[in-house]
């Protein structure tokens, strides 16, 4: 749309009625008219803006800034979803692995259970050991009932994270099976800050915000200044003609064309732009606030 504004834009108009007239003069009946055509007219108008002071640039500049702000705002989106994903995966994968744990607990428990009651039933143990080892189970059995119920609960907020029916997603890859080599950092600290500064996709799209707002304080500011258009017409119809009042009306065509340079100078607006530019200013201010703000 900005771009459009660099173009020229030609209209063409074509109109066509039916044209019935009658007067009736009192008492001169000669002068009295009567007639009825069908009345066609075309015309064709070019408005080429040649100079503004800046305007279309600035306008240009202010929607390319709006467009990178977008993008980088995706771009943060898609990386934030990302880590998301990532980390409820990761978290998936431990909590399946805290369910192995447990199951196999539990069945250690259950066998310690048994082998203790089997002591006490031939009496060379006391049946406080049958006891203690039944509690162990038991704890077990509840430790194992806790971590299924984490499993199938770190399952669904994936399932959800990915776009999915929570039911969709039934299991994950177990950590063994997924494990890869950490990744060794040689840069210095301050140096990934100061990358993280400049290439992060939300400073990114800060930046562009306020480049988006001082481009529209500069269009702001051109809109007010004298503009130089190109401006073309042709035009031509068949509107019948007549000599004079109560003489006949004969067929007939015109055309009328020009070309011409036209300059348009705003004089007063009432402070109305005066206005505009204080606001955009401000905004210029707050987007710059905002970048800072998001850099540290």
């Amino acid at each position: 749309v900005a771009r459009a504004a660099y173009l020229p834009t030609l209209t063409v108009n074509w109109q066509g009625v039916r044209d019935s007239s009658v007067t009736d003069i009192t008492d001169h009946p000669a002068l009295s008219s009567n007639y009825s055509a069908t009345v066609r007219s075309e015309g064709v108008s070019l408005n080429w803006l040649l100079y503004d002071f800046g305007g279309r640039e600035a306008a240009l500049k202010n929607a390319s800034s709006l467009l990178e702000a977008a993008q980088a705002t995706q771009n943060a989106t898609l990386q934030s979803t990302f880590a998301t994903v990532a980390k409820d995966y990761y978290a998936a994968q431990a909590a399946h692995a805290a369910l192995d744990t447990a199951r196999e607990i539990e069945v250690m428990t259950r066998q310690s259970a048994a082998v203790a009651q089997a002591k006490v039933d031939k009496g060379v143990a006391p049946i406080t050991d049958a006891l203690q080892a039944q509690s162990q189970h038991e704890q077990a059995l509840l430790n194992l009932a806790k971590a299924r119920s984490d499993a199938q609960s770190t399952i669904g907020a994936l399932a959800v994270d990915m776009g999915y029916d929570p039911s969709a997603v039934t299991d994950v890859p177990a950590v063994t099976d997924t494990a890869i080599p950490g990744k060794t950092f040689t840069e210095t600290l301050a140096r990934l800050i100061a990358e993280v500064k400049r290439t992060h996709p939300s400073v990114v799209a800060a930046q562009a915000q306020y480049d988006a707002a001082m481009a529209k304080i500069v269009q702001t500011r051109a809109q007010g200044l004298p503009s130089l258009n190109l401006v073309g017409k042709y035009n031509r119809d068949n509107q019948p003609q007549s000599l004079g009042l109560g003489l006949p009306t004969y067929p007939s065509t015109g055309h009328d064309a020009y070309i011409g340079i036209q300059v348009t100078i705003p004089i007063f607006e009432g402070f109305g732009r005066n206005y505009q530019i204080d606001q955009a200013r401000a905004e210029a201010e707050r987007q710059q606030d905002a970048l800072e703000e998001t850099r540290n």
